[in-house]
């Protein structure tokens, strides 16, 4: 097995699909951007992320 690095512009893809896609879905099934499992998000992954959910649930780059 082999290990290949993925290249700068499928890792952009991959972080676009997950903020604009994934995210917002999650959201969805947590029960809205009101839920526990969102301020959590919020509060603890978001930092380090660097995208947080939005009142309306969906995705919100910090920077």
């Amino acid at each position: 097995m082999a290990y290949i690095e993925f290249s700068g512009e499928v890792k952009d893809a991959l972080f676009k699909a997950g903020r604009d896609k994934v995210l917002p879905r999650w959201v969805e099934r947590t029960g809205g951007p009101d839920s526990e499992a969102v301020q959590v998000y919020n509060e603890k992954a978001a930092p380090i992320i660097g995208v947080r959910v939005g009142s309306g649930g969906q995705a919100e780059d910090i920077n």
